[in-house]
C-alpha cells in the first residue's frame, strides 16, 4: 500500500520475456492527470467497470469506494463528489476486483471483511460476504474467471485466502515464504504479498513490495487449488500493485504502478 493523491500512470513490465520487447512498446506515452483528491487522501486500489468508469478504494479519510468517470471528472477535489459507498465500521478499504461470474458486481476488501458491491441497478447494493477472523492484513484481491471464487492476499500472514463470494465459505489457500513480510524493511514490517492477479495462462501473479519480488504460482482455474510451487520471475523491482496480466504471444505482461 502507498499514499496516493491522484491516479498514478501505469508502466509496462514484462516479467517473463527474456528478450527485450519491441522498442515501440516502450515509447513515451501521453500522460495527464484525470483527477486529484486533496492531501490526506489515501487511494489504494483501482478497478475498471465495463463502461470505463474507475472504482477506487480509499484507506483515508474513510474506508470507502469512489467512482470516477475519466471522460467527465468532477470539477472539485472534494472526495464527497466521487463517493459511491462508505464502510462505516471499517478502518480501510483495500482490494477490489470484478467477480468472475457476475459482470458489474465487485468484491471489496474492508479490513478483514469481504463485501460485494452490485452496480447493475441505479443504486449500488452492498452485501457482506465473509469476515476472515484469522486474517492478518488483507490487501489485493483477484477473481477466477467464470466462478464466484476470490483470491485475497494477506500481507501480514504472507498468504492467499480463497473466498466463495456466493456462500461466504473461505479457507487459507497458500502460505509461502515468497509472500512473507521482510524483516529487513523496518518501514513495512507487516507488508509482504501486495498485488495479486489471475492470468489467462493458469497462474496467479503476485508481488512482494518490501522484498521487490515478482512471483507466480499455478492454480486450477475452476477451484483455485494450487498445482505447483511458487516461481520467482523477477527481483529488484519495487512497486505497489499492478493492473492486469496481459498475455502476448505466450508471454505475460504486467501493468505496474
Amino acid at each position: 500500500m502507498r499514499v496516493l493523491t491522484y491516479l498514478l500512470p501505469l508502466l509496462s513490465l514484462s516479467t517473463t520475456r527474456a528478450a527485450a520487447d519491441d522498442a515501440a512498446s516502450h515509447a513515451p506515452k501521453s500522460i495527464h492527470t484525470l483527477h486529484q483528491w486533496p492531501l490526506g487522501v489515501w487511494a489504494e486500489n483501482i478497478a475498471v467497470r465495463a463502461n470505463g468508469h474507475l472504482l477506487v478504494t480509499f484507506v483515508t479519510p474513510s474506508a470507502s469506494v469512489h467512482q470516477l468517470d475519466p471522460s467527465n471528472p468532477p470539477n472539485t477535489t472534494d472526495p464527497a463528489a466521487t463517493l459511491l459507498h462508505a464502510f462505516p465500521n471499517a478502518t480501510q478499504a483495500t482490494g477490489i476486483t470484478e467477480l468472475g461470474s457476475t459482470p458489474d458486481v465487485f468484491a471489496v476488501v474492508a479490513d478483514s471483511t469481504i463485501h460485494t458491491l452490485d452496480l447493475r441497478a441505479p443504486a449500488p447494493r452492498v452485501r457482506r460476504v465473509a469476515t476472515i477472523a484469522a486474517a492478518g492484513l488483507l490487501n489485493g484481491a483477484a477473481a477466477l474467471p467464470g466462478t464466484p471464487l476470490l483470491l485475497v492476499a494477506d500481507s501480514q500472514l504472507g498468504a492467499i485466502w480463497r473466498v466463495d463470494a456466493r456462500t461466504g465459505a473461505h479457507s487459507l489457500l497458500l502460505r509461502d515464504p515468497a509472500m512473507a513480510p521482510s524483516a529487513a524493511d523496518p518501514h513495512l514490517p507487516f507488508l509482504g504479498i501486495n498485488g495479486i492477479r489471475y492470468g489467462a495462462d493458469g497462474f496467479v501473479y503476485f508481488n512482494n513490495s518490501p522484498r521487490r519480488w515478482w512471483c507466480r504460482v499455478p492454480v486450477d482455474p475452476t477451484t483455485g487449488d494450487v498445482r505447483g510451487p511458487v516461481q520467482t520471475l523477477a527481483e529488484g523491482v519495487l512497486a505497489d500493485d499492478f493492473a492486469e496480466v496481459h498475455m502476448t504471444e505466450g508471454f505475460a505482461n504486467l501493468w505496474v504502478s
